[in-house]
């Protein structure tokens, strides 16, 4: 299953994520976390922390299809 993570590049999504992703029991279980984020904000991130990312799809949550999601 994906787990789409809305705001994955803002204030509370970029802590989120990785986070999400260390989670063992989330990847045992086939659980696939996709970003989801308009990436408004993502040039002005002040710092590198080296952490896991999950993907991210560049959208307005809008115009998200369900192509986008499969």
């Amino acid at each position: 299953m994906k787990v789409p993570l809305t705001g994955a590049d803002g204030y509370i999504g970029a802590v989120l994520s990785p986070r999400l992703l260390e989670r063992p029991r989330l990847l045992e279980r086939g659980h696939e976390v996709i970003g989801l984020d308009t990436g408004f904000y993502r040039r002005g991130w002040l710092f590198e922390d080296g952490l896991n990312r999950p993907a991210i799809l560049t959208r307005d949550v809008r115009q998200v299809t369900a192509a986008d999601l499969s």
